[in-house]
This record gives C-alpha cells, structure tokens and sequence, in this order.
C-alpha cells in the first residue's frame, strides 16, 4: 500500500475501500473520483517523498506534510497538487503536520 493511513490513524470501523494505484479507496466515494487527477496528484507526492495522505469517505485526498519542511518546499508541493486537482483547501497545522485537501472529484 501507498502512503499511509494518515497521522491520526486509518479508516473508522465499517468503512469498505477498494485499492486504486496501491491506495485505499473508501467505496462511498469511488464512482466520483477522477482516477487521472488521483494518479497525478499520486505522482506529486512521491516527487516530494511525502507519505502521509488517505482518501477521505467524500472523496478528498487529505494530505499532511510534517512542518519542519521548509516553507518554499511546502508551497511547492501545495502549488503542484492545485494544478493537477479540481480544488485545493489549506487546513492549518495540527499534530506537526500542515494539512490539505486536494479534490479529486469534480462535484
């Protein structure tokens, strides 16, 4: 399996995914996910050697890149992944990590 579960932890109990480029899906949202725009942003993140992200259940890659990364790192990875997706949120720090949520959805 690609990256990790995230910080925090996996899936709650009941979620059911299927794998998709190495990566747990969450079946509730596996439809509407944009499979290129998943494999790019997929891409983005190997580049830059991050490994914490999952797929959220709505469909959302949640990112987390440690904080100690420089600051013009950091935007470059943001900036890569907002290219390749249809939307990117920046989600503050929190645990050491600086989140986002990169859509992989175009609804």
């Amino acid at each position: 399996m690609r990256g990790t579960d995230g910080p925090a932890g996996g899936y709650p109990a009941g979620v059911e995914t299927e794998t998709i480029f190495e990566v747990a899906i969450p079946t509730s949202c596996r439809d509407r996910i944009d499979e290129a725009v998943l494999g790019e942003a997929l891409a983005v993140l190997e580049a830059h050697g991050v490994a914490h992200y999952r797929v959220s259940p709505v469909g959302g890659l949640k990112v987390f890149v440690g904080i100690h990364r420089p600051d013009a790192e950091y935007e470059s990875i943001r900036d890569e992944l907002a290219d390749a997706a249809y939307g990117l949120r920046e989600h503050g720090a929190a645990d050491g990590f600086r989140r986002l949520r990169v859509g992989l959805t175009d609804s």
